[in-house]
């Protein structure tokens, strides 16, 4: 075998690296000749008036060795909302604090401070904001502006116009005249105000870019003539003020037809003379479609096979003039998908539907319509009625007819007549759901009911019968139709309400609610008187107690009607224990009594009374003294308890 030949030894001091500094001034560059380093917080703020405040900071950070030497100063950036760019306000300040004066009183502030040094200058700090929560349009005039008109120039105050963006239009079109409009261009509320002219540029066709050709216009639309009735044009209009002008609106087209046949003079016929043919771009849409509500329409007034459907109106963009708004009504009748048109060309926001099936379930929508198309339809609603679906009961060998049990449709629910019947057997139920059921109102229905004076009133019944009973109501023996002042609605499950607008004196009295089906009828009467907030009579007061003694808060409450009394200890709200009692003593008196308290038991207790026309609050504090030397300082009288 040939000889093992060593391995060569490698020198690792190559790789070895050298720590040592290389020049003593390098090093002084990177570490101690640096620009200040400024705290990243936000400077505090004071207003001290609606055109002064004052700004705080912390300060700067450098090494000492050049602290003394090369001093620090400090800069105030501002910027106002919605401008970007920052600006200088002070510079050249040595303290900590600083107060701007003279600025509006109605523009919005941001502050920043920098810090700066020989060598460069910091970071900025974060901004803080002043806002003023004032619409600055309704106080602007000219000579309110003029007391404003040096300081903080630089703050936005002589900014360009703004103009809206929107494609000019272009009317009255001939071969060498056509008039141009445009919207108006508007002043920045921040900003001075400043009369606006506007500068009308042209593009002529096969040329590279838009050309000056009217400048100094004061209205908002131009008579542009000398055109060549052969020629493709596009304009376009900017804003001008003497603080520079505004970005540009989008280019309108002025398109001519050049596609004429040319042909000798001596052949040509008067109708042979063709004219050349304008056509307008992006000219604003003559009209669309309304826009409808996707919420679903209400359905009211459901008896039988008649039902109210209504909804909300629709909308249609305010460029569209003199649109005729009307409304198609569809069906459809579950299980089918189809839906089909159950009345067309409806101007009003309501339908009477009648005639439907009462043993079928049924969905509703509505689409808007007008000359330009229809809307999409709204969500639909649904009518699900109760079906007789009794099956008779099978008997088996190990069964009487007694354990037959009659099997009900899944859509049986609370809102069925026999869940609503007083405990009847189910032969009873049977011929009662068959044979249909008079009107009874129900025992929870209150006969005494209150509303607020000039506030909407609401009477509440609940009836029951089948079919679903038909209600009218009357008052001082005339019947309730004025829709501006009643409403009147039954649903599906029996529940009335009737509600009066404007409450006034002349409202107030005994209204009678007439029920009939065609199985009866049945007549309440509902007195109604007008509600009166709470008021305390005499309202709680403090007490001073010691350690271990008891007490009572006492106070005395009157109200229209009644209202209902609650306590509360540091708003939470107060159960009766051994230590705490709640006592009524009639007419108007109310108290909490407080036996062997502690020094928990101090804190704010709270009387509460509320009724329909609102609430009412007395509170007091109770003291307790932990400290059995001051026994006595500060007694509880002895006629606290009877």
């Amino acid at each position: 075998p040939s000889p093992r030949i060593p391995r060569k030894t490698v020198d690792y001091k190559m790789f070895e690296q050298d720590f040592s500094v290389p020049s003593r001034c390098y090093v002084d560059h990177l570490t101690t000749f640096i620009p200040p380093r400024l705290p990243l917080d936000k400077p505090d703020m004071t207003e001290d008036g609606p055109s002064t405040v004052s700004l705080r900071w912390r300060p700067a950070q450098v090494p000492e060795r050049t602290r003394d030497k090369y001093p620090i100063t400090y800069s105030i950036e501002v910027k106002n909302p919605p401008n970007f760019e920052w600006n200088d306000v002070e510079s050249g300040l040595t303290g900590l604090s600083h107060t701007l004066k003279d600025i509006h009183p109605d523009v919005d502030y941001m502050f920043r401070i920098r810090a700066h040094n020989e060598f460069g200058s910091s970071e900025a700090t974060l901004p803080v904001s002043l806002y003023r929560p004032i619409e600055v349009e309704q106080y602007y005039d000219d000579e309110y502006d003029s007391d404003y008109e040096v300081p903080f120039v630089t703050l936005g105050d002589c900014v360009p116009p703004k103009l809206p963006m929107e494609t000019p239009r272009l009317t009255s079109v001939t071969g060498e005249r056509a008039m141009l409009h445009w919207l108006s261009a508007r002043i920045p509320a921040y900003a001075k105000k400043v009369p606006i002219t506007y500068i009308v540029e042209i593009k002529e066709d096969n040329m590279p870019g838009f050309s000056h050709f009217q400048s100094g216009i004061i209205d908002p639309k131009f008579l542009i003539e000398g055109l060549n009735p052969n020629m493709s044009y596009q304009f376009r209009v900017k804003a001008e003020t003497q603080f520079g002008c505004s970005d540009p609106t989008l280019a309108v087209s002025l398109d001519r037809n050049k596609d004429k046949v040319k042909r000798p003079l001596i052949d040509m016929k008067r109708e042979d003379l063709e004219i050349p043919q304008v056509k307008m771009r992006d000219a604003a849409p003559k009209g669309v479609p309304p826009r409808m509500s996707s919420s679903r329409p209400l359905i009211t007034n459901h008896y039988g096979g008649n039902l109210l459907l209504t909804w909300g109106p629709a909308r249609v963009p305010s460029y569209v003039k003199g649109s005729l708004l009307k409304y198609t009504v569809e069906k459809r009748e579950p299980p089918h998908s189809t839906w089909t048109v159950l009345a067309d060309n409806v101007e009003d926001n309501e339908y009477d539907v009648t005639g439907l099936n009462p043993e079928r379930d049924y969905m509703f929508r509505i689409r808007a319509k007008n000359q330009f198309g229809a809307s999409d339809p709204t969500m639909p609603c649904s009518v699900i009625n109760v079906r007789d679906d009794y099956v008779p009961p099978v008997f088996s060998r190990s069964q009487s007819r007694d354990s037959g049990t009659p099997r009900m449709s899944r859509r049986s629910s609370i809102e069925s007549p026999l869940v609503l019947s007083r405990q009847i057997s189910l032969d009873e139920s049977d011929d009662m759901y068959r044979s249909g059921m008079p009107p009874e109102f129900k025992s929870t229905v209150e006969e005494l009911q209150y509303g607020v004076l000039g506030k909407t009133a609401r009477i509440n019944l609940a009836v029951r019968g089948f079919p679903l009973p038909v209600i009218e109501w009357t008052f001082k023996g005339n019947n309730l139709f004025d829709k501006n002042k009643y409403k009147s609605i039954i649903t599906p499950s029996g529940v009335i309400t009737l509600d009066i607008f404007n409450l006034c004196l002349d409202d107030i009295g005994e209204y009678k609610c007439t029920a009939e089906n065609d199985n009866g009828i049945k007549i309440i009467i509902v007195q109604l008187e007008y509600a009166d907030a709470p008021t305390f009579i005499e309202p709680t007061e403090d007490m001073y107690l010691d350690s271990h003694k008891s007490g009572r808060f006492e106070c005395k409450v009157d109200g229209i009607p009644y209202p209902k009394i609650r306590w509360m200890k540091d708003t939470r709200p107060i159960t009766e224990t051994s230590r705490l009692k709640i006592q009524h003593t009639k007419p108007n008196q109310w108290s909490l009594s407080l036996n062997d308290v502690i020094s928990l038991d101090s804190g704010l207790y709270t009387c509460v009374a509320e009724n329909v026309a609102g609430k009412s609050i007395s509170s007091s504090n109770l003291f307790v003294d932990d400290d059995s030397d001051n026994e006595g300082k500060h007694p509880v009288e002895e006629n606290q308890f009877p």
